[in-house]
């Protein structure tokens, strides 16, 4: 036991990161948010994108556009969300194993509530903030004799091998903030005179059990960050929110996040971010 105590990686092999999740608000549509986001707009998305134009033809003619708008009406009218998320993430050259996490989102103030459904190894569900700490998170070990000893640790979000567990830290991860980061490098790469997209239309995709999407694809001669050069978003025909993205370096996978089963705004009880659930979380 005492040498499982003195292993912090332990319980933080599966932290969130992600959901596509990759990809922050620290990039657009926010204020900096160290540590906790801010829904307050910047410049870029006072404005919403033009609505003269369908955003299928947006994702055409205009996928900076596409994007900004997505993030604008994400901006508008979330406040919070739950979903099941199915991610896999390559970190530090290692494909880790799939993985399906319960998640709740409130945006004001930022909380997020984890379980792993699919994919558990030690962590068995995750909380931020921790008792109130914007600098903590609270891990709930997945093995239960250990969880009767200690129910939960808590560690700092800076903590060496909390930021080496995941590719984005839990309070630059979700749904939009992905987008985010997306379209900042989009940005980038059209001031270059190097922007390659394709919209592949609308389709049902597997992994959102046939869900409609509108499919747009990012091709990079320069490889960007982890060695990006192809990049899918998928935007749900409904309401035009991210629901996935799939990450390659070449013809090597670097990350997949998949938002299924999407509940926007739902009405979180009292508690619902507390320590007093992860604890007694089955």
């Amino acid at each position: 036991m005492r040498t499982y105590l003195y292993r912090p990686a332990v319980f933080v092999t599966f932290l969130l990161v992600c959901l596509m999740f990759a990809p922050a608000r620290l990039v657009i549509g926010d204020r900096e948010i160290h540590p906790t986001p801010s829904r307050a707009p910047s410049d870029d998305l006072l404005i919403p994108p033009s609505i003269e134009q369908s955003f299928a033809e947006l994702c055409k003619n205009d996928p900076i556009g596409a994007l900004a708008r997505s993030m604008h009406r994400y901006k508008q009218e979330v406040e919070g969300y739950t979903c099941i998320m199915a991610k896999q993430e390559r970190i530090n050259g290692t494909l880790n194993k799939p993985e399906v996490i319960r998640c709740d989102v409130r945006e004001s103030p930022f909380s997020v509530y984890l379980y792993w459904v699919e994919g558990r190894a030690r962590a068995h569900s995750l909380l931020y903030p921790a008792e109130g700490r914007n600098d903590r998170l609270a891990i709930v070990p997945g093995n239960e004799v250990v969880r009767k000893v200690m129910p939960y640790v808590t560690r700092s979000l800076d903590d060496k091998e909390v930021r080496a567990q995941s590719r984005y830290p839990i309070t630059q991860s979700g749904m939009n903030t992905g987008l985010a980061r997306a379209h900042a490098a989009m940005i980038v790469a059209r001031d270059q005179g190097m922007l390659k997209t394709r919209y592949d239309g609308i389709r049902p995709i597997p992994e959102l059990g046939g869900k409609l999407c509108h499919v747009l694809y990012r091709d990079s001669d320069i490889p960007e960050e982890d060695g990006q050069t192809h990049l899918m978003l998928c935007f749900d025909v409904d309401n035009l929110m991210q629901v996935g993205a799939v990450v390659h370096a070449g013809n090597e996978l670097v990350a997949t996040y998949f938002f299924r089963d999407v509940v926007l705004n739902p009405r979180f009880e009292p508690g619902r971010f507390s320590i007093d659930r992860i604890k007694s979380a089955k």
